[in-house]
């Protein structure tokens, strides 16, 4: 795998081979405490997420994730 180069704005960007996904969390605190998961691949606690669909509002995937 070659060197990852960064297209930030950059107007002469190429054109991305693959789809692009958007990942998103949800930080939700009550009482100072914060609400995690703990994942089943891992076992780990992590903070709550997951990957939003190109028809889904980034209200609805909150909602489904939490």
């Amino acid at each position: 795998m070659g060197e990852a180069r960064f297209y930030y704005k950059n107007i002469d960007a190429p054109t991305p081979n693959q789809p692009t996904s958007v990942g998103v969390v949800a930080l939700i605190e009550n009482d100072n405490k914060l609400l995690m998961e703990k994942r089943t691949d891992s076992g780990k606690w992590a903070i709550i997420g997951g990957a939003i669909k190109k028809d889904e509002s980034l209200i609805l995937n909150s909602q489904m994730e939490t």
